[in-house]
């Protein structure tokens, strides 16, 4: 009954606005899909959790309910040109971020008094075995001090979400990674858990800053990769965390170099060296996902994962930043014919050793986890990640012509003109390339542990 309500509102919503039902119009005058979100993630979080785990879902959608309007209300009252900032596309406030943080705090820690399930599942079962305590500490005492430390970590990183989610989608973030985090935690409830996951917040706002003040991040991938290194750094530790700041870092100071040596290239990326947090969360973002579902299931399956996606996207990355660092002999990765360094679907003899080196330096980063047999599979996977990433380039990616200078690029303004379609779905940019390449890595080595008989 309660999915079957889910499916009727998500659909309901979805039709109200494609057949303009509501005038849910933004500032700009484009339709708002928050209101289509909100039960989407409710469907989602059914299907995946399950109804017996209704409580925490319930949770999350009590703090998008009360915390999103409460940012909309104090930021519309209190927000001054000083305070006002743009991350993604939607104009935000500090106070309306306060009133977020502080608004979700208080839902979590008072959720037990008004609803069943969730965070109540502490009070209902007894004080679990997992939460430490030393001395004559009440049990409930114990567990309220949990549940407040709970409220706060969660608050923080679902208060970054609201801030760079755009166009309504934090109706969509915020519930969902809101029900993911409080899985992990009531499910497993323990001060270890929650003191990895304050570790990560710090060291994930660490790098994010010096990764912005150095510019290899935009404010927006500064904050996008804040929460991802929270759940990385966090729950993962140094097994999770070395892999990713080996191709981050390396990946960084490459992309850099190239850019000084070579900055003409950059005519035909859709994006400079600069990351912004879509290219974060496509090159990035699957492992927040996968350290939290090791984290509840245990299991290699999803480290090999995370670590044959990050070979796929590194080699991608080297394969471009090596491949154009110095002028070389281009050709069509599909007509073999040659084309200017830089196109999409061009390959080139040094940007596939690039490729090669790009993967081979990620599972060299995590080959104290793996037996030699994982680590050449993960090799291979990031490898055929990258050269899918090159055929979508030459076939499906979306590619434009630029009316001034005539030259082909991913981007859709060019010479301050909009540029013109030639090929390639429209919806298929370089983000969702890069994303495709990556998931495709963590395919292989599934496919390679499900045949190969291997633990």
């Amino acid at each position: 009954m309660v999915v079957a309500m889910a499916v009727l509102a998500s659909t309901f919503t979805f039709l109200a606005i494609r057949l303009s039902i509501f005038s849910a119009i933004d500032e700009k005058k484009r339709k708002s899909w928050g209101i289509f979100f909100l039960p989407f993630s409710w469907l989602v979080m059914l299907l995946t959790f399950g109804l017996e785990n209704r409580g925490v879902v319930a949770l999350s959608m009590f703090v998008a309910a009360f915390a999103d309007p409460a940012a909309a209300l104090i930021g519309q009252r209190f927000a001054s040109e000083k305070t006002t900032f743009t991350l993604t596309s939607d104009r935000k406030s500090l106070p309306g971020s306060i009133a977020f943080f502080l608004i979700s705090v208080l839902v979590i820690f008072l959720s037990p008094l008004f609803m069943k399930g969730g965070a109540i599942y502490l009070f209902q079962n007894g004080l679990p075995s997992e939460i430490k305590v030393t001395g004559a500490v009440p049990e409930h005492f114990a567990i309220s001090v949990y549940l407040f430390l709970m409220a706060v970590a969660v608050s923080i990183v679902l208060t970054v979400f609201e801030a760079i989610s755009s166009k309504g989608s934090d109706n969509l973030t915020v519930p969902i990674v809101g029900c993911l985090l409080f899985f992990v935690l009531l499910k497993r409830p323990g001060f270890d858990l929650l003191e990895s996951l304050f570790f990560g917040i710090l060291l994930g706002t660490i790098v994010a800053f010096l990764s912005y003040k150095f510019k290899f991040l935009t404010s927006d991938g500064a904050a996008s990769a804040m929460l991802l290194a929270s759940f990385v750094f966090g729950f993962g530790h140094l097994k999770w965390s070395l892999p990713m700041l080996t191709f981050f870092i390396l990946s960084s100071l490459l992309s850099k170099l190239r850019k000084k040596v070579n900055e003409s290239v950059d005519n035909y990326f859709e994006k400079t060296g600069v990351r912004d947090y879509m290219q974060v969360i496509s090159n990035g973002g699957v492992g927040a996902i996968l350290v939290l579902l090791e984290v509840v299931y245990g299991g290699n399956i999803f480290y090999l994962f995370y670590a044959a996606v990050l070979a796929a996207v590194c080699a991608d990355t080297w394969a471009t930043e090596i491949g154009t660092l110095y002028r070389a002999k281009t050709y069509n990765i599909l007509t073999l014919k040659p084309v200017d360094q830089g196109i999409s679907g061009g390959v080139s003899f040094s940007g596939t050793m690039g490729a090669l080196m790009g993967s081979l330096i990620v599972a060299a980063s995590a080959a104290y986890w793996l037996n030699f047999a994982y680590f050449c599979a993960i090799v291979f996977a990031g490898f055929s990640g990258s050269l899918l990433d090159s055929i979508l380039g030459a076939s499906l990616q979306v590619q434009f012509r630029c009316t001034v200078c005539n030259k082909q690029t991913e981007r859709d303004f060019h010479c301050q003109k909009r540029t013109v379609r030639v090929k390639g779905l429209q919806w298929l940019n370089n983000d969702l390339v890069n994303l495709m390449a990556g998931f495709s890595g963590g395919i292989l080595i599934t496919l390679f542990q499900t045949f190969s008989g291997l633990k």
